[in-house]
């Protein structure tokens, strides 16, 4: 990891220490609320700070497992919309991406605990014709993840910042990627998931294209738990980053991060250098 990887991860854990040791965690705590926790690699070892080991995921499955309500994401959005108040805390998992891993040992891993998922695919990686680093998951793959019970929402065609496109090519973005995988899996996305997902990639006028495409949901990258009846097209998520274990993995769900949000709100032109 670089210089600036090891800086935003000492601030986001000077941040959850501060809420620990101020007495908030009690509240966080004993306050029900629903949270989806997104990851993106899962790996031997890390190369970047959006990367988990294959170790940290096991110990975070089987921590949800022992002591948290994990539901899918698409149930979590329905809870949501009708204004359902958790009685404890519910997690949500989602995965973005869509790399090879996640039909192989990711959703190994998930099914020896009966946890759900959703991963979040870029159909133009998935088609060939868009280049990023690393190895995804094709169309044989992401069935054999539909008819295993796990959820395919769309993280777009080409993932770039929507809030960077005109309107015509945002709908062209959201509508080839609903295709594509209403298409190729013979159901429509679990929901989208905004491309880097900070407050400068997305907007209103977004959140109603992708409404009127037909998507019931989109999720952010901006931390936090979402409270019954907030808007669909602007949940939040908890994004886990490398060097997350079992014991910060425990904190994030009990919401210690969750004061990570005004970072994401205010400091976000320093979360990443390319808009791509």
């Amino acid at each position: 990891m670089g210089s600036r990887d090891i800086l935003k991860r000492s601030l986001k854990w000077a941040v959850t220490g501060a809420s620990v040791l101020s007495g908030r965690g009690l509240f966080y705590g004993r306050s029900p609320a629903y949270r989806i926790i997104n990851y993106h690699k899962v790996e031997p070892v890390p190369h970047t700070s959006h990367g988990t080991s294959s170790r940290d995921f096991q110990e975070h499955v089987r921590y949800l497992s022992d002591h948290i309500n994990v539901i899918p994401v698409t149930t979590m959005a329905d809870l949501i919309a009708r204004c359902v108040a958790p009685k404890e805390t519910t997690i949500a998992l989602t995965f973005d991406d869509g790399y090879s891993e996640i039909s192989e040992e990711v959703a190994e891993t998930l099914s020896t605990c009966s946890i759900p998922a959703t991963f979040f695919i870029i159909t133009g990686v998935v088609d060939g014709f868009v280049r990023m680093p690393g190895a995804f998951a094709g169309w044989p793959k992401l069935r054999e993840l539909k008819r295993a019970g796990f959820g395919i929402g769309s993280h777009t065609v080409s993932h770039r910042s929507l809030a960077m496109l005109d309107l015509n090519e945002v709908e062209h973005e959201l509508s080839e990627s609903k295709r594509r995988i209403t298409e190729e899996l013979g159901t429509p996305p679990d929901g989208l998931a905004y491309p880097y997902g900070t407050v400068r990639d997305f907007s209103s006028a977004v959140g109603t294209l992708a409404a009127r495409v037909g998507y019931e949901f989109a999720l952010t990258a901006i931390h936090g738990p979402n409270e019954p009846g907030v808007d669909l097209f602007t949940l939040r998520r908890v994004t886990v980053t490398a060097g997350d274990g079992r014991r910060s993995f425990a904190l994030l769900c009990a919401g210690h991060l969750d004061s990570w949000r005004y970072v994401d709100h205010f400091g976000y032109k320093f979360q990443r250098t390319s808009v791509r």
